[in-house]
């Protein structure tokens, strides 16, 4: 039989449950709405009340700009999840929706956190072609990026051209960017932001295969 908190009244052990459940046998944290409707409460602004006093009280935590981030941190977790943090793996970028929007995930995948660091703000591409081959990056691999809107000449980094994804080395200039493959094969994309929605979405910093 589980342990009660003694910080916390029988209804926030009941939410911290919830999502614990939930991440057990979802592989991922709930959203606040999903929340609610667990635990019968009538809005997602109650579920985010009630993950607002988890927070206080220092049983979970939430990390910024995920929909699926909350993580728990009173120390219940496995031992074999120590150390591991969950990358959240994006499929097409919706029109107009944040890079990480909910209808953009595809799952997750689990990575060290020496790669990504303890605050993970970082998502997962799978890559598609081979136009980054001698960059030792090859159709079908997972790239991890951590998410930021700069970089510098040179990066390795995940941009967003018309709404898709598309992984390439960064060269700016004054008035233009060049988006470099590495692969002979291909041309360089040239961006004019002026005139091309463009955007960086992220900085490549990992690399996950399966063997």
């Amino acid at each position: 039989m589980k342990k009660m908190n003694r910080n916390l009244t029988s209804r926030q052990e009941e939410g911290l449950e919830f999502i614990r459940n939930y991440i057990q046998e979802q592989g991922a944290p709930p959203t606040l709405r999903e929340i609610a409707d667990g635990l019968g409460i009538s809005s997602s602004n109650g579920a985010r009340s009630l993950v607002e006093v988890l927070e206080r009280k220092g049983v979970v935590e939430r990390r910024p700009g995920l929909s699926r981030g909350l993580v728990i941190t009173d120390g219940s977790e496995s031992e074999e999840m120590r150390g591991i943090q969950k990358v959240p793996i994006l499929g097409q970028v919706a029109a107009g929706a944040p890079i990480l929007a909910e209808e953009n995930l595809e799952g997750y995948v689990r990575v060290d956190e020496e790669l990504i660091g303890a605050q993970n703000h970082s998502f997962a591409l799978t890559v598609k072609g081979d136009s980054m081959i001698n960059a030792g990056i090859f159709d079908g691999d997972t790239v991890i990026a951590r998410l930021q809107a700069t970089a510098v000449t040179g990066d390795l980094v995940v941009a967003i051209l018309d709404d898709e994804a598309t992984v390439k080395f960064f060269f700016p200039d004054s008035e233009k960017v060049r988006l470099e493959p590495a692969n002979p094969n291909y041309e360089p994309i040239m961006v004019n932001p002026r005139d091309t929605p463009f955007r960086i979405a992220g900085k490549v910093t990992a690399l996950v295969r399966k063997m």
